[in-house]
């Protein structure tokens, strides 16, 4: 993981109607395929007069390695914090919107709620399902879901209270995803942890006598505390499906699209924005979904896969496999095309000043992307 030497690029927009040009970009480390890193924005520090920016801030990085959490600093380019978050494969670790906390999660299902960016560790859980995959904050920051695959895929959805003077963790619920046994003499399939303390045999934890098709993938909240979540089932198309924010079922509807596979396959999920989802499945196409009624308005047929995005106002912003940056319209027009300096598949997308500075993480190269607009943006 040795720092590698500043590159600078220049890449103008082939559609004049949308002029970004990328300054430069500075391949930094490696990091590995999670859900989520974090950013942090530029701080305000409090200095007699104005409150005014920390600039340094923007150029600060965290990443998971295995267990750790590696900081990496774009200005120094050096490695500043390296320590051990879990004893366990960190999976999942998003900053929350108000960038006071920071939550993470292992593969072996510890949660941890951390300050920002001190990362001085506030409160533990242990959440009733390994294999966790998908994490999200609340637009308000004062609770994050965690997304579970396996024979217990679930959603467990925490807040964040104050009530005894210091941070807080606790489960407010957990929906489990049916299961529909394929093979095998039993009768039922006990679907959640929490119903009994006495674990499912053996022989269904393994895989031997049981298939187990139906598991949640990702989920998202949005400003009125409803949640998206995303279903994949084995026999079936996939399923979207809306909750309220104490847990109930609200709607569900089948993720399909006129003329193609009914089994589509999600790869990414956007955070909301003016009422929409975008969905990225395989097929190289983006589905915005309509976030109350669950009605695909639009398909993008962009022509590869991604598994990251971020908004860009309105457009939304997609690293190809090519490492290009591509930006499309709300009608789903493409608006521009950018390389992005490196050839590096691309797991993860982030600004660091909105519209302004970008991060992109891959498998092995992170790399940060100031962007100078001609659109007065």
């Amino acid at each position: 993981m040795d720092s590698k030497e500043p590159q600078t690029a220049k890449h103008r927009s082939d559609a004049s109607r949308y002029p970004i040009e990328i300054l430069q970009s500075w391949g930094a480390a490696s990091a590995r395929h999670t859900s989520g890193c974090v950013v942090h924005p530029p701080r305000r520090t409090e200095q007699p007069g104005p409150t005014v920016k920390d600039p340094s801030s923007e150029f600060i990085f965290d990443a998971p390695l295995g267990p750790s959490v590696v900081r990496w600093d774009v200005v120094a380019q050096t490695r500043r914090l390296q320590f051990q978050a879990h004893n366990d494969l960190v999976t999942c670790m998003r900053l929350s919107p108000g960038g006071d906390y920071i939550a993470t999660s292992c593969y072996s299902g510890e949660v941890k709620l951390w300050s920002a960016p001190q990362w001085e560790c506030l409160a533990v859980a242990m959440a009733p399902m390994a294999s966790q995959h998908h994490l999200a904050w609340s637009p308000d920051s004062s609770r994050f879901l965690i997304v579970g695959n396996g024979i217990n895929s679930s959603i467990v959805m925490y807040s964040v209270s104050m009530e005894t003077g210091k941070p807080q963790l606790s489960q407010l619920w957990q929906v489990v995803a049916p299961q529909d046994k394929t093979k095998g003499s039993e009768d039922k399939v006990q679907s959640s942890l929490a119903e009994s303390e006495t674990p499912p045999p053996k022989s269904s934890q393994s895989g031997l006598d049981y298939q187990y098709g139906n598991a949640f993938y990702m989920a998202e909240i949005n400003p009125s505390g409803d949640v998206l979540a995303v279903m994949e089932r084995q026999s079936a198309p996939t399923l979207v499906q809306l909750y309220s924010p104490e847990g109930k079922l609200l709607k569900t509807a089948e993720l399909t699209v006129e003329g193609g596979s009914k089994k589509l396959g999600t790869l990414l999920i956007s955070t909301y924005r003016d009422g929409i989802y975008a969905l990225g499945v395989q097929g190289g196409r983006v589905l915005y979904l309509d976030s109350e009624s669950l009605a695909v308005t639009s398909v993008l047929n962009v022509g590869f896969s991604s598994r990251t995005c971020v908004w860009d106002g309105s457009s939304l912003v997609l690293p190809a496999d090519t490492g290009k940056l591509v930006w499309w319209g709300a009608g789903g027009e493409k608006l521009g095309e950018f390389r992005a300096g490196s050839a590096d598949y691309i797991v993860r997308l982030d600004w660091s000043v909105s519209g302004h500075a970008l991060w992109l993480c891959g498998f092995s190269v992170l790399s940060y992307l100031q962007v100078k607009r001609n659109d007065n943006g």
